[in-house]
């Protein structure tokens, strides 16, 4: 997971930093999805594993949006500074 921050981050400072962040939260949305279906379609999986793991998806998805809006947010706080010496 860290590898895929650093190349997207890579990516963005040379190319349209929302198109990079919005694949970024898509890849997340499509894992827990993919997570989620599973989860539904076994039938040996106890109620409080599948209440445990959605959590634990949903926490990783909530941090995975604060991270992204930290990087939009220092970025262009770093591109203001530059512009104006």
């Amino acid at each position: 997971m860290a590898g895929l921050c650093v190349i997207l981050r890579r990516m963005a400072v040379g190319g349209d930093i929302a198109w990079v962040q919005l694949n970024f939260l898509w890849m997340h949305g499509l894992g827990f999805l993919i997570a989620y279906l599973a989860i539904l379609l076994s039938n040996r999986m106890q109620k409080r594993m599948f209440e445990d793991l959605t959590v634990a998806l949903f926490l990783r998805g909530v941090k995975a949006v604060r991270d992204v809006a930290m990087n939009v947010w220092t970025s262009s706080s770093q591109n203001g500074a530059s512009g104006r010496e």
